[in-house]
């Protein structure tokens, strides 16, 4: 560790800091959301002030990408000695950052304060020392069309999410985007082999042949997203292009659901031993182009004879129907800078897709204990031909992360993960 980095309540970055927050993270368990990355753990221990050496039961190697997340952010001993219940506002939460927590109020706003004496910013962001800015407010518009509007009438000066549809009347008017391909898994239908119809690999493949993933990317999307051409997006260490099995073929999807006994009623879906070929999708209601995804995909799959129910929620909602098992296809994806989300994704152990698969469940635990790169980055390709050969999920398209912002804002950044960096080397132009 640096011996010059201190909290911002003064106290120094040590190994013990780092010791405890992982220990804490670990205890915390499910609460921390961070989990997963302590595959193995056994232990931290403090060599010196500012030597610390983590120990693993058996090998992590996607651990020291784990430790640039947001999630194992090391934090001051005044938060780790905080009850973890008791941290929900933020105020106990004490980092090495270049802004404080000045206040935060749920589902409204929370406002960031410039820390003074801040002089270790990573030199890649341009800037050291303090950050440029006094405060940072982040305000709570869930309406793209209120962002947007905003940001057109110089209300805001830079906005998250901009929607595919806003892209072009923005750049029209003038003001700057910032947009980064999201890594991870692709947004794609994920299938629950719990289930008689889509635990049949036929059913699958006829999907994936019927899904026109380039009409879904030019309709709901944009040319700043890329079609689907594997579960991992391409800028994800370790991708590897698997499009020559996600081609679109209407009559090729018929073709499979005739061949495997599936036969069109007079209304044009398919039944099979007096059982309908009709599916539940469930999704994510968080991002704008979904519906328009989704509903164009239900279309597709119509016209091969295949019925599709969609169902549209919150987070919390969805997490519950997922965990309930009542559906077919999920639709989602999830962005980590890591070839190692394809464990936590389809891991029998994390998953909720009933994939019970001992080649795919071997090599996702091979890559993890990889200690070579080479042979991890090959790793990580077998398990992509895996799930494609397999149809266990179906990319469409990447995410790509929006930002726009007025012409005076400038320094405003995308990390590895996509995510908005730390600021401390944006700036904004006094008018």
């Amino acid at each position: 560790l640096r011996n010059d980095v201190t909290f911002s309540d003064g106290t120094p970055l040590t190994a013990t800091a780092v010791k405890d927050t992982f220990d804490d993270i670990v205890a915390a368990g499910a609460k921390s959301g961070s989990a997963s990355s302590f595959v193995g753990y056994k232990d931290t221990t403090v060599v010196d002030d500012h030597t610390v050496r983590v120990d693993f039961s058996k090998p992590n190697a996607a651990f020291p990408q784990a430790t640039t997340s947001v999630g194992l952010g090391i934090v001051s001993p005044a938060t780790t000695q905080t009850l973890y219940d008791s941290r929900a506002d933020g105020k106990a939460v004490v980092g090495t950052g270049p802004f404080t927590l000045a206040s935060y109020t749920k589902n409204v706003s929370t406002v960031l304060k410039k820390r003074t004496g801040y002089a270790w910013g990573p030199a890649s962001l341009g800037n050291s020392g303090a950050a440029h800015l006094d405060t940072v407010t982040f305000q709570i518009v869930p309406e793209a069309s209120v962002r947007t509007g905003g940001l057109e009438s110089q209300q805001f000066d830079a906005i998250g999410s901009v929607q595919p549809t806003d892209v072009a009347a923005l750049t029209s008017a003038g003001l700057s985007l910032v947009d980064r391909g999201n890594p991870g898994v692709s947004f794609g239908l994920s299938f629950n082999l719990g289930h008689s119809i889509t635990a049949d690999i036929a059913v699958r493949q006829a999907i994936a042949e019927a899904v026109d993933k380039q009409q879904v990317r030019d309709t709901a999307l944009n040319d700043l997203f890329n079609v689907g051409t594997s579960v991992l997006a391409k800028n994800t260490p370790g991708w590897v292009d698997e499009s020559a099995h996600f081609g679109y073929d209407q009559a090729g999807a018929k073709k499979l659901l005739d061949d495997d006994g599936w036969t069109v009623g007079s209304d044009g879906i398919r039944t099979k031993n007096g059982q309908r070929l009709s599916l539940s999708l469930i999704w994510i209601t968080n991002f704008g182009p979904n519906k328009t995804s989704l509903e164009l995909i239900q279309q597709q799959l119509k016209a091969v004879g295949i019925e599709v129910t969609l169902t549209g929620s919150t987070v919390p909602e969805f997490l519950a129907a997922q965990t309930a098992g009542t559906w077919d296809i999920q639709w989602g994806n999830l962005s980590r800078a890591d070839g190692d989300v394809l464990r936590t994704t389809f891991s029998a152990a994390t998953s909720k897709y009933n994939i019970a698969d001992a080649d795919l469940e071997n090599l996702l635990q091979a890559q993890l204990a990889a200690g070579d790169a080479a042979k991890r980055t090959a790793i990580i390709g077998q398990i992509q031909d895996r799930i494609a050969t397999q149809y266990y999920q179906v990319p469409v398209h990447e995410l790509t992360s929006i930002i726009g912002t007025q012409t005076a804002v400038h320094g405003v950044t995308l990390g590895a993960d996509s995510r908005l960096d730390s600021l401390v080397g944006a700036w904004k132009a006094s008018s």
